[in-house]
């Protein structure tokens, strides 16, 4: 149940409602804005809810965990310019981020597919609908209106403006007093603004400015440039004080009898809707992935909840194989990753800045520069490589079927967990001493009974794997309905539920059934696909050099150029000032290991410095080395050293092999990126070694595929040696693959419970 956001009349009402569902038992309740009302000023409020908080995930742990866009907020200190000139600017500004991402998704369309990233949505969403009479205050939403009009047809401003934007020349300051858009539209920059294309991506195309009345939806207006598709829409709720409002500044609206709701099409593929005004009904209820950039109207300051709400609605990422999070990876998906946010006046800009700041996300941001080495050697050095121009989906045609290797679980038993804190107590800063049982109901693994199928109804189910088929982006898969009856009558999964799941009372009981069904079918398809998708990627690997391969294998860097960058809390301002002091001075970045940026120096490694994580730094991008990654580097150095003579007709490099975006392998049931790649090159002999150095506590004990995936002899699996021995064969190369998984984990722990080969057998080829 959704948790309330005050105190406000209708929400009383609400929670005398709950609190009646309630009086016999208790309720869950979430919401993202607790911190945000949790204060004095609500004291009964505080009260109600300070005591009954189960779990804290507010949004800084979120955005930390990686979830969600990241986001740019304006934080303006100082302005040389009137009010009616910083409005321009903003909107100019905002026009241009908008474009900006609009470009790089049109194109870029393959790239944002494999990201799941949804065409860029521009919206205004702010309080108020139209102004105050008595107090002369203009509507925001009109005044967004007349702006966009104004473009539309007096381009010489805009390119004016775009042009004291783009040079950094507005007197819009930031805290170092640098124009607060020096930093800015790099790929504008880069590649300069042409109008006529902003007009075509934008509005649509050129003409006179037109405003119609959709008759056909309550509220709603379409914006359009001459007689192309509709480029807008705004949904209000002051429909004839709106309209009072346009004729005063003289903009007439028009009447549309025929089209349906443009708000409706705004989440339909395809859609030729960029850009969505609205009041802040927005805040509450709706949801799309496609907002990108912000702009903000009427912002009050008691209205932090609401803030962030409108906020929560723009940072929502469906991320890279559905994982919600972002990809961390080159400026093009990262210009895509990000909400702008921009506000018409100062004020909602700074209010906007204040709720935000409660959530304790406001970090500074500091790019570390990187330096690559051993240039002159990359165009030497081979890596693995999957053929772009064989595709899965284009070149084979998948047909369902069972499968005898796969095999899965469904768990849909209940967990609770129970905590005890009468020994609670702390020592070293650390809260000790609270014990922790789980309750465990009895269930079974159970199979689904064939005298209940002809009780589902196939034909929503039918519906609803194809709409999954579709989602996944599985094109070449075709399926039989026969095979989906086949496999819920199989062995090749169980569900791990209670006994009475599968218990038909009521039509609500054969739904759950359904969805039951619908969860099986998924997960097996999803195994299914994937095993021979990953299979053929892995049949079409091919050697490149490490020279061609370098924009993937860098791509986690913030530009072409190279550079990581760490966001730590703003509050921490000594750090702050040590770590840019740091980044001045190259060659101590570079060769020395210091406490306040903790890295390593290895000079065989092919970019540095080498961060590692620290809890004094909030996030680092890329994300800095684990312990284990951090030890395997360290030893490889001593040995190195230790070593000289052993190596000195070798030539040895190391580079850290980032997650998603460096060489990763897809096996049968897995995708993995091992962290390291070493190269030992002797003459034109030349040994590529691919090395994981992280403990096996988690693994499937030695049936671990990641564990396989080392051995020689596996007829079933994919291996590091069948890989060398077809890409020799097929390239005509002598090259020596090998992987290594780096493991403190002793062996008796790994072959615990299971009945595995001795160590002596493990370690024969």
């Amino acid at each position: 149940m959704k948790g309330i956001k005050a105190k406000r009349s209708e929400e009383q009402k609400w929670a005398k409602l709950r609190d009646k569902l309630s009086e016999n038992g208790f309720v869950f309740e979430y919401s993202a804005t607790f911190g945000q009302i949790l204060s004095e000023k609500n004291k009964e409020t505080l009260v109600e809810y300070a005591k009954s908080i189960v779990f804290d995930y507010s949004y800084k742990y979120f955005y930390l965990d990686g979830y969600g866009k990241d986001f740019s907020v304006l934080n303006v200190k100082g302005t040389g310019i009137s009010e009616q000139e910083f409005q321009e600017v903003m909107f100019i500004a905002n026009l241009l981020s908008f474009y900006e991402q609009l470009l790089v998704y049109e194109e870029n369309v393959h790239l944002a597919k494999e990201y799941n990233i949804e065409k860029p949505l521009w919206i205004f969403v702010g309080a108020t609908v139209t102004g105050k009479k008595e107090a002369g205050e203009e509507s925001d939403v009109v005044q967004i209106v007349e702006f966009i009009n104004r473009v539309i047809e007096d381009e010489d401003w805009a390119k004016w403006w775009a042009k004291k934007i783009l040079n950094g020349e507005t007197n819009l300051k930031d805290e170092k007093d640098n124009d607060v858009f020096q930093n800015s539209f790099r790929y504008l920059r880069e590649r300069g603004v042409d109008f006529e294309d902003l007009y075509r991506r934008v509005f649509g195309g050129r003409g006179g400015f037109k405003i119609y009345e959709i008759k056909n939806a309550q509220g709603e207006f379409g914006l359009k440039v001459g007689e192309n598709n509709y480029f807008g829409v705004i949904n209000i709720g002051d429909v004839s004080g709106f309209k009072k409002q346009l004729e005063t500044k003289g903009i007439f609206v028009e009447q549309d009898v025929i089209s349906g709701s443009l708000f409706d099409d705004i989440k339909k593929e395809g859609s030729s809707i960029n850009i969505l005004i609205g009041s802040r009904k927005f805040i509450e209820g709706w949801d799309t992935w496609r907002v990108s950039s912000m702009g903000l109207l009427n912002i009050g300051r008691e209205q932090g909840p609401q803030i962030i709400q409108l906020f929560g609605r723009g940072v929502r990422l469906k991320g890279k194989e559905m994982s919600l999070k972002r990809s961390g990876e080159n400026s093009y998906i990262r210009l895509l990753e990000t909400l702008n946010i921009y506000g018409i006046k100062a004020d909602y800009l700074s209010k906007f800045l204040e709720a935000i700041r409660r959530e304790e996300v406001e970090f500074e941001t500091i790019e570390i520069p990187v330096k690559l080495q051993h240039e002159e050697k990359w165009k030497d050095l081979y890596t693995l490589t999957k053929d772009e121009k064989r595709k899965f989906e284009e070149e084979e045609v998948l047909r369902l079927e069972l499968d005898d290797k796969i095999y899965f679980r469904i768990d849909l038993s209940l967990k609770a967990s129970m905590y005890s804190s009468r020994e609670r107590r702390e020592e070293g800063g650390k809260i000790v001493g609270i014990e922790t049982a789980e309750i465990k109901p009895e269930v079974k693994p159970l199979f689904f009974p064939e005298d209940k199928l002809n009780l589902l109804d196939w034909n929503r189910i039918w519906q609803e794997i194809n709409e999954y088929k579709i989602l996944m982006g599985f094109w070449n898969l075709v399926i039989n309905k026969e095979v989906l009856r086949n496999l819920l009558l199989s062995n090749r999964y169980n569900i791990l539920t209670l006994p009475d799941a599968f218990d038909i009372k009521t039509q609500k009981d054969v739904k759950r059934l359904e969805d039951i069904a619908i969860l099986v079918i998924k997960k097996y398809i999803e195994k299914f696909y994937r095993k021979y998708a990953n299979q053929f990627e892995t049949e079409h690997l091919r050697y490149d050099t490490f020279s061609n391969q370098k924009g993937q294998l860098l791509l986690p860097f913030v530009s072409e150029t190279g550079e990581k960058y760490v966001q730590i809390d703003k509050e921490k301002k000594e750090l702050i000032n040590k770590i840019r002091a740091l980044v001045k001075d190259l060659a101590k970045l570079i060769k020395e290991e210091t406490e306040e940026l903790p890295r390593i120096y290895f000079d065989k490694h092919l970019f540095l410095p080498i961060l590692i994580k620290s809890n004094k730094i909030d996030r680092i991008t890329p994300a800095g080395l684990e312990e284990s990654e951090e030890k395997f580097i360290k030893d490889l150095r001593n040995y190195l050293r230790e070593n000289k003579d052993r190596f000195k007709d070798y030539e040895v490099y190391l580079l850290r092999n980032f997650p998603k975006s460096g060489r990763g392998f897809r096996l049968q049931w897995a995708e993995f990126y091992p962290d390291f790649i070493l190269w030992i090159k002797k003459g034109e002999k030349q040994i590529m070694v691919f090395i994981e150095p992280h403990g096996l506590e988690h693994s499937k004990g030695l049936n671990d595929e990641k564990i396989r995936f080392a051995g020689v002899n596996d007829s079933e699996g994919i291996t590091i040696k069948k890989i060398e021995q077809e890409i020799n064969k097929k390239e005509k190369k002598n090259l020596i693959l090998e992987y290594f998984l780096l493991s403190q984990t002793p062996y008796e722990r790994l072959i615990q419970g299971h009945n595995y080969v001795s160590h002596d057998n493990l370690q024969k080829p």
